[in-house]
């Protein structure tokens, strides 16, 4: 698999969702990352990054050693903190939307509100995932070895 970063928000499921791209099973309780973390070729970013214009230069600079950049946004919560064109900010790399957590959606609804966000943030291409079910995971997985 390429080098990829995660980008969302808190509780957006990008430490499940590394954890699942590394085929790692750690359950299902959720931990807090305090700040940048790299497992394998998956770079974690701490959800208060994206929640504050004024971190965003380190996720710029963090993005440079990527291949992808991923951009997540929960189904399940109506509020996108991606400002349009948001993947503007990582020129000369492909930005990919990931809508995490369709496993607990109330309906499709929800997931096609997120993949509308996604899209306006400037994502290519969008994949549904739920990181806990794996649904979705494989194809993500797929798509950013270059299968």
């Amino acid at each position: 698999m390429k080098k990829i970063i995660l980008i969302g928000p808190v509780s957006s499921g990008k430490s499940t969702l590394c954890r699942a791209l590394n085929n790692i099973n750690g359950g299902t309780s959720a931990k807090k990352t305090q700040s940048i973390e790299i497992l394998g070729s998956v770079i974690d970013t701490p959800g208060e990054y994206l929640g504050n214009r004024m971190l965003y230069r380190a996720l710029a600079v963090t993005a440079l050693q990527a291949d992808f950049v991923l951009l997540l946004q929960d189904c399940t919560h109506g509020i996108s903190l991606y400002p349009a064109l948001f993947s503007d900010m990582f020129p000369a790399k492909t930005v990919l939307g990931v809508v995490s957590k369709i496993d607990a959606a109330a309906d499709e609804k929800q997931i096609h509100d997120a993949r509308q966000k996604l899209l306006e943030a400037g994502a290519v291409k969008v994949f549904n995932v739920s990181a806990l079910s794996g649904e979705g995971v494989e194809d993500l997985r797929k798509y950013v070895s270059g299968n």
